[in-house]
């Protein structure tokens, strides 16, 4: 799709686009449909992160008090961890979006994101804003308060005084003045001719009660039952809450449902002030929209004769108030209500339509044909008039669609020869900082891509045209899932990957690397090279690449030797006849959300290491998933991953060093069952090393001396330790480490240090964010036996593929220390 069209379909293409194919609701949840019909009020919560929401309150305002409802999460949580897979940054920002959309289809509410980045751990405001652009988030956030038009606001937490992630309260603290910042025409003003300036009624903030002291305010603050059960969806919306909270699946997050009166809080931040309910004051009737007096009686009449048995029996109804609705002033509320009946109707005669590609990738000048099937599942009288979109010619019709027999046409389509890839539009461009470098503003009104092709289906009801605009997918049948849609993806004709994207290497030896090419089209030749991304002038020529004729995969490897600086990054290019082809595509692919598709520049990044190894077996158990092992292995050190099932004395004979990856007993079932093994272990002369874990593991058996997880952390990669024991053999075999091996470090340098631990742990090192403590908890050791233990919180999972060579150092350090 070209840049042009993208843009289109952004900006106009919004309603029943998003997703899988349109889910149609139940009569009970069509009722719910037809009776918020009646509600114009808007609620907008705002944090800063995926999963901070309280899908309590999003639903019981969604779906309870029947208000439009966002939530405005400030990232996309690109900085958090993973426990389902080993995605991280963009790639896990892409997760957790998609299992915020999952989650809002349960809950209600709709979803948007500002262009700020999750860096990581922070400690306040002020370190917070180091990183994000203040003014630039401000905009983005009065753009979407002016497009959304909330009556109230709720932010989750404080924009002060709380012991709280940084970026929670910068969420609250800028939330506040976007509030008084959306009523001033000359901030953003791109967004204030658009949509015009728009005062919200009053802001609070949705507060906790946690300890005593804060209890005994209860009576003092507004609140709302969010326990309330809501007889239509047979739940309470606590109960939503929890199936909305368990999408957040790559956090840990499943969560169980809760029953009974629960009152939720809210503290006075800014506005009007209300005195018993915290939609007082607010006009969320009709009646704000002039010329609409007569529309809440057509809903009360729709939905007297509504009858779960045949609720197509009430469309033509339906027909007259979306008509009605047409010729009203076209405003934020009268064209969300259009497309809220539009919803409705087609859940009523249980319209199904569909437009399948058979195939799921596509190239740019390719030539497929769809087929699109429309059936009318109603005995009311339905006239298909024509089928359209942006790549085929309008097909005029004019059939009657008979009931439950469905109607299919074939038509063919070209692709554009200039169509751009399908990429997620905030990571299509490179990164300002921490702030995602999106195209413009109005691509914030889309909490992700729309779906690249969209056929338009224009029907007539009682002389009535309604049209409804249709996602193109690929579908199959898995033995095991069943039916399965798949969004189509433009990608490029050559997809150019490799194993490992960052190369380790002490003498600048890089054997056997290998650069997958996967081509759509089979005898593709071109050549091969790596440029430097910095240096256009530094070019590796790596050779020719001819596929054989049928063949579409092609691995070429090649060793290099690449001197000079430390740190050199190439992008790789291959150079056919058609074209330069420099990007890879990651598939991202969990059953809980749609298969996602990421393309970024080809790269592979070399770094020369200063670093000494030892010898012997390492066994590596991995916890939540980290890539260690494999920088490790470049490094020459002779590693295995093992399952932790399979340890036992004699097992463990063979190894060294036992290395559990992060938050190993965070998600190991049953780790005691091993305990006596372990130790025993080291006491025979074995080296075990846990890295960090979190405070809620599943045992507090972890070693042989007892000590406890707390939650401290360095999130400025930029501080330095102090060394408490230089001496230590830590520090000096078999490679020396001094203050200089901490610099360079990526954020964040330490978390989840050792808060008590006992007298038989030693402390090398102490360090602090500025301001705070320092604390040796960062890297405890103890001998025991003939062997030792080690706790490290510090960031090895994240420094290792960064290349931080100081960081190198010391995990080597750690494995081939030597026990006596």
């Amino acid at each position: 799709m070209t840049k042009a069209l993208i843009l289109i379909s952004f900006l106009i293409l919004k309603a029943h686009i998003m997703g899988q194919p349109y889910k149609l609701q139940s009569p009970n949840e069509i009722l719910l449909s037809i009776e918020k019909l009646k509600v114009t009020g808007t609620v907008l919560y705002v944090a800063a992160h995926p999963d901070d929401e309280n899908t309590a309150m999003l639903s019981y305002f969604a779906k309870g008090r029947l208000f439009h409802t966002a939530y405005l999460s400030l990232t996309r949580g690109d900085g958090g961890q993973n426990l389902i897979g080993r995605e991280k940054w963009e790639e896990i920002g892409v997760i957790r979006t998609r299992e915020l959309l999952e989650a809002r289809k349960i809950d209600g509410a709709v979803q948007f994101f500002t262009s700020a980045v999750d860096f990581g751990y922070s400690k306040s405001v002020d370190e917070t804003l180091t990183y994000w652009n203040e003014q630039e988030l401000l905009k983005d956030m009065v753009y979407i308060i002016r497009y959304l038009k909330p009556d109230l606001i709720i932010t989750r937490f404080p924009p002060s005084n709380a012991e709280t992630h940084g970026h929670h309260l910068t969420s609250a603290a800028l939330a506040v003045k976007a509030f008084n910042l959306s009523n001033n025409p000359e901030f953003e003003p791109v967004s204030a001719e658009k949509y015009g300036i728009w005062q919200p009624l009053r802001i609070y903030w949705n507060r906790w009660l946690r300890t005593d002291s804060e209890k005994e305010m209860a009576d003092r603050l507004l609140n709302v039952n969010i326990g309330e059960y809501n007889t239509l969806l047979s739940k309470s919306y606590s109960e939503i809450a929890a199936e909305s909270r368990t999408q957040h699946k790559s956090q840990g997050f499943g969560a169980g449902g809760r029953r009974g009166d629960e009152a939720n809080y809210f503290e006075y931040l800014d506005g009007a002030k209300a005195e018993k309910d915290i939609l007082e004051g607010i006009d969320f009737s009709w009646s704000r929209i002039k010329g609409a007096e007569a529309i809440p009686g057509i809903v009360d009449e729709i939905i007297r004769k509504f009858d779960v048995r045949t609720p197509s029996a009430v469309v033509s109804e339906l027909v007259k108030l979306y008509s009605a609705i047409s010729l009203l002033p076209r405003n934020h509320i009268t064209k969300r209500k259009s497309e809220e009946v539009k919803s409705i109707i087609k859940s009523c005669l249980g319209l199904w339509a569909e437009a399948i590609s058979p195939e799921e990738y596509l190239v740019k000048g390719q030539k497929t044909k769809l087929n699109f099937t429309i059936v009318n599942r109603s005995g009311e009288q339905v006239k298909l008039k024509s089928v359209s979109s942006a790549f085929t010619a309008r097909n005029n019709y004019d059939v009657m669609l008979a009931d439950n027999k469905p109607f299919s046409v074939s038509p063919e389509f070209k692709l554009p020869d200039d169509a751009s890839l399908t990429n997620k539009y905030w990571l299509e461009n490179e990164r300002k900082g921490e702030m995602f470098n999106i195209p413009e503003r109005g691509y914030l009104l889309y909490p992700d891509n729309n779906p690249e092709f969209t056929v338009t289906a224009e029907i007539e009801i009682n002389g009535t045209l309604i049209e409804y605009n249709i996602p193109v997918y690929n579908r199959i049948v898995d033995r095991v899932e069943g039916e399965v849609y798949r969004s189509v993806i433009v990608r490029p004709e050559v997809i150019l990957s490799t194993d490992e994207p960052v190369l380790l290497s002490k003498d600048g030896e890089y054997k056997n690397v290998t650069i997958h090419l996967e081509s759509v089209t089979p005898g593709v030749s071109g050549r091969l090279r790596l440029v430097n991304s910095e240096d256009k002038n530094d070019v590796i020529e790596l050779g020719e690449v001819t596929f054989a004729n049928g063949e579409k995969n092609y691995d070429f490897t090649k060793s290099l030797t690449i001197k000079g600086s430390k740190r050199k990054k190439y992008d790789i290019e291959f150079i056919t006849a058609g074209g330069v082809f420099n990007r890879t595509m990651k598939v991202i692919d969990y059953p809980h959300f749609p298969k996602q598709h990421v393309f970024t520049k080809s790269r592979i990044t070399f770094v020369l290491s200063d670093v000494r190894t030892g010898t012997g077996k390492v066994a590596y158990i991995q916890g939540s998933g980290d890539d260690i092992p494999k920088f490790l292995t470049q490094l020459g050190v002779e590693i295995e991953e093992v399952e932790y099932n399979a340890l036992s004395e004699e097992f463990l004979k063979e190894f060294r060093t036992v290395i559990f990856g992060i938050r190993a007993f965070n998600v190991i079932d049953n780790p005691d069952k091993k305990h006596n093994i372990l130790n025993e272990y080291i006491a025979n002369g074995g080296n075990v090393i846990f890295q960090y874990l979190t405070v809620d593991t599943k045992t507090n058996k972890i070693g042989p001396y007892p000590f406890k997880i707390g939650r401290q952390r360095v999130t400025d990669e930029d501080m330095l330790p102090s060394f408490l024991d230089e001496k230590s053999a830590l520090l000096a075999s078999p490679n020396k480490i001094g203050i200089d091996d901490f610099r360079g470090w990526v954020q964040e340098k330490g978390l989840y240090f050792a808060s008590e631990f006992s007298s038989e742990f030693t402390t090398p090192v102490k360090i602090a964010d500025k301001g705070e403590t320092e604390s040796g908890g960062v890297l405890i050791t103890a001998k025991y036996g003939k062997g030792s233990i080690t706790y490290t919180g510090f960031s090895f999972f994240r420094q290792l593929p960064a290349g931080v060579e100081g960081a190198v150092k010391l995990l080597l350090n750690l494995i081939y220390r030597e026990n006596q």
